[in-house]
């Protein structure tokens, strides 16, 4: 997956990742106001859809992601 064009950053390997829900746990934040903050967000940026069984997929953050200001 190429980087961003501008940038000079590699891609990054996904080793891990964590739902949103979580993140917001951890960050102290409204799982919503997470949700409205990645709608503009590419795999790029750290934000990932992971995808489950059936129709269901939640948001995921690679470590990028959460550090990304």
């Amino acid at each position: 997956m190429p980087a961003r064009s501008g940038t000079t950053r590699p891609p990054e390997v996904v080793a891990i990742s964590a739902a949103i829900s979580r993140i917001a746990a951890l960050l102290g934040e409204d799982e919503e106001r997470l949700g409205e903050l990645t709608i503009d967000m590419l795999p790029e940026d750290g934000c990932l859809s992971v995808h489950g069984v059936g129709e269901n997929s939640v948001c995921a953050f690679t470590r990028f992601g959460i550090e990304c200001p």
